[in-house]
């Protein structure tokens, strides 16, 4: 049983029997049961937009064993080579009209060389932050949550960068307790909305830079149920590329590691 979206004319409800997480490696996946999907083509309405979701490079985190994480982590010598390998690959081969990144270090750090190569001003959403938020400690019992960056903080380090209201001296996530895995997909479907609202009926072509967990909720909500996940990880620094309309999503490229040589691929 696979999770996934329903959609009519003015409802759409979210169906979380699917998930499943792995107790050991925390990483979550979804039922299988549906065919893996890559490179579909179909019919579109023309009023489609083109979306780019990135995961962001190589962060402390994911080279550090579970008991060194850290709530805000940044990319690593191999996470940022792989996010300046990127940014002129896409400039190369793309257009990127509007530059929309999560508000946590890696990301932040993932997305300018992306910004710098199309000559873009990225602005950070909120709600493309990865699922449970920022927050410190392991097992359930012991996490709490943390501000993450303030608004001061990210205009020093990120010149340049829009930052909401939403974020200020309490920072973004502003300690609050740890968010749901039910929480965070119901988030990544109110986000897939807020995009069409926002970008249906236009040409352009938009970048998130977010995580692999948010991805996978997007792409489920997106897809009606994305089987991927059952299939391999997420890579940093790939490029999971969709055509949205108002109505409906295809994954035309799907997790796309093309600028990194064998080497740089990391999970």
């Amino acid at each position: 049983m696979a999770l996934s979206t329903k959609a009519d004319s003015s409802v759409r409800v979210i169906d979380f029997s699917g998930l499943h997480r792995d107790p050991e490696t925390h990483a979550r996946t979804i039922g299988s049961g549906a065919a893996y999907v890559e490179n579909v083509s179909s019919q579109f309405a023309q009023s489609g937009f083109e979306l780019l979701l990135v995961r962001h490079g190589q962060s402390g985190n994911n080279a550090a064993p579970p008991e060194q994480r850290v709530h805000d982590t940044p990319l690593t010598d191999l996470g940022e080579a792989q996010a300046e390998r990127l940014g002129p690959q896409l400039a190369a081969t793309t257009r990127i009209d509007r530059l929309l990144t999560s508000p946590f270090l890696r990301t932040l750090q993932t997305t300018r060389p992306i910004a710098e190569a199309f000559g873009l001003a990225p602005t950070i959403r909120t709600g493309l932050h990865e699922t449970g938020g920022c927050y410190a400690g392991l097992s359930p019992a012991d996490q709490i949550g943390k501000p993450g960056m303030t608004a001061a903080e990210i205009n020093q380090s990120f010149p340049g960068y829009a930052v909401p209201d939403d974020i200020d001296e309490n920072g973004w996530w502003k300690s609050k307790p740890p968010e749901t895995a039910d929480e965070a997909a119901l988030r990544a479907a109110v986000q897939l909305e807020q995009l069409r609202t926002e970008f249906s009926g236009t040409d352009e072509v938009v970048a998130c830079i977010a995580h692999a967990d948010f991805i996978m909720w997007f792409l489920t909500a997106a897809l009606d149920g994305w089987p991927g996940h059952d299939t391999a990880p997420i890579p940093n620094t790939s490029v999971t590329r969709l055509k949205v309309t108002p109505t409906s999503a295809e994954l035309v490229v799907d997790r796309s590691t093309t600028h990194l040589v064998a080497d740089q691929i990391s999970y």
